[in-house]
């Protein structure tokens, strides 16, 4: 496994697949108690989450490094304790995740970082799990057109300052537009594009480093 540079302001793709890539996350319940310990990474660690998407066999994360050691902290509570939740909610003792999680440091600008997230925004429509990201209620898209009074999970804060919108309502609208945009390249006739079929413009959005980390979790065994 190489090793980290972390690097204050550095952007992060981490994805985590469920065990064997099966839907283990179907339930609302579940994807919404994935929310839940997303919110307690930013309020113990001041985790910086730009978006996020959680699908029934994957979560995403698009965020920002702070070299804190927080990513790590922070990947380690989400995978222990929701896999210590979905146990004992399911009266199990397997795995919930893969033993590692996937990193992707990318270099980009406003146009790229643009990219990457509607790209991450559009991840329920290629499932073919909605007509469109405001549908899935755990995302960052919904998060930001229906912004919760208490227990955000996105950084507003640091997403303005990457993206530079006059003020919340513009980067509302102008996120409404990407996606606006993109559907048009995924949805044809009706018809949804399958997620392997979606290509990333390399030219916008430039992969620095790929790692993967082990997530050590101790399994729950239930009686």
């Amino acid at each position: 496994m190489s090793a980290l540079t972390f690097v204050p302001g550095n952007i992060w793709v981490l994805s985590h697949r469920c065990y064997n890539d099966r839907p283990l996350l179907n339930d609302a319940v579940d994807r919404r108690r994935w929310m839940y310990w997303l919110f307690q990474a930013r309020r113990r660690f001041g985790f910086s989450v730009l978006n996020y998407v959680v699908l029934p066999n994957e979560v995403k994360l698009l965020i920002m490094d702070r070299r804190r050691g927080e990513i790590r902290c922070s990947m380690q509570l989400l995978a222990r304790s929701m896999e210590r939740n979905y146990n004992q909610r399911h009266q199990r003792a397997r795995p919930l995740w893969e033993e590692e999680y996937q990193a992707h440091q990318i270099e980009l600008g406003v146009t790229g970082l643009k990219h990457c997230i509607t790209d991450m925004d559009l991840s329920p429509v290629r499932a073919k799990l909605v007509a469109h990201p405001n549908m899935w209620l755990e995302c960052g898209y919904r998060e930001l057109q229906n912004p919760p009074k208490r227990a955000r999970r996105v950084d507003f804060t640091a997403l303005q300052r990457l993206l530079n919108p006059i003020d919340f309502a513009s980067l509302q609208n102008e996120r409404k537009k990407w996606v606006k945009q993109a559907m048009k390249l995924v949805i044809s006739d009706a018809v949804y594009v399958p997620h392997a079929s979606v290509v990333t413009n390399s030219l916008l959005i430039k992969k620095k480093q790929s790692h993967s980390f082990p997530i050590r979790i101790q399994h729950t065994h239930v009686h």
